[in-house]
């Protein structure tokens, strides 16, 4: 009987001690994760170096932010589309976008992107 109650004993202790290390790696990876998106929310670097890659994008009445940015990293200029959804949320641009053709390139802040799209910056062509 007390050989059956170590063992199970010990068996508890294992599953409690292999328990606590599940919910260790899963908050540190969840902690990194959460740590990179925020650095790339908050570090405004662009996709690449000058001279980068150009697309022209079309901004109608109505387009929401998720829609343009997943058309701005299909081609080429922002690389994440959910991040850049982000930035504009928490910036001062929110809300704000104009209607237009734009020139973008992949060498622009999410920054710089924003000010273009917004008309606070750039050029349009209508």
């Amino acid at each position: 009987m007390k050989t059956e109650e170590r063992t199970w004993r010990a068996v508890t202790v294992l599953i409690k001690c292999l328990g606590a290390v599940a919910v260790i790696f899963i908050l540190a990876v969840g902690g990194r994760m959460a740590y990179q998106f925020g650095y790339h929310v908050f570090a405004q670097q662009p996709l690449s170096d000058p001279p980068g890659k150009e697309a022209a994008l079309t901004v109608q009445e109505g387009d929401t932010i998720k829609e343009i940015a997943e058309i701005l990293e299909a081609d080429g200029i922002i690389p994440d589309a959910l991040v850049f959804c982000v930035q504009e949320r928490l910036s001062k641009y929110q809300g704000e976008l104009q209607p237009g053709t734009y020139v973008l390139n992949s060498a622009q802040t999410p920054e710089e992107i924003l000010q273009i799209l917004t008309g606070v910056s750039g050029e349009t062509d209508e």
